[in-house]
């Protein structure tokens, strides 16, 4: 759907004729802007605790299942090495 200029015109936002957020300064105030931003981290911070929580345990567990199957492609090569051997002596 083609918007004409003047329904554009319609959907614009004017900052300052918006009340200020959490009571606090107006929106073109820098010391606003870093308030929301900081509230809005911290309404977050759970949550990215969280996260970097599973994707730590995520990755010990990988590196635990990495480790186990090295130790095992590691001790089969070695295992077929010396089976190799003994049918080689054998022959």
């Amino acid at each position: 759907m083609k918007y004409s200029m003047g329904m554009e015109v319609n959907h614009l936002v004017v900052l300052e004729n918006r009340p200020p957020l959490y009571g606090v300064g107006t929106y073109d105030t820098e010391f606003h802007g870093l308030l929301s931003w900081s509230m809005s981290v911290n309404a977050y911070s759970h949550h990215l605790r969280c996260a970097l929580w599973f994707f730590e345990m995520f990755y010990e567990v990988w590196v635990v299942i990495w480790d186990a199957i090295h130790a095992l492609h590691e001790s089969t090569l070695i295992g077929l090495c010396e089976f190799s051997k003994v049918v080689m002596t054998n022959e």
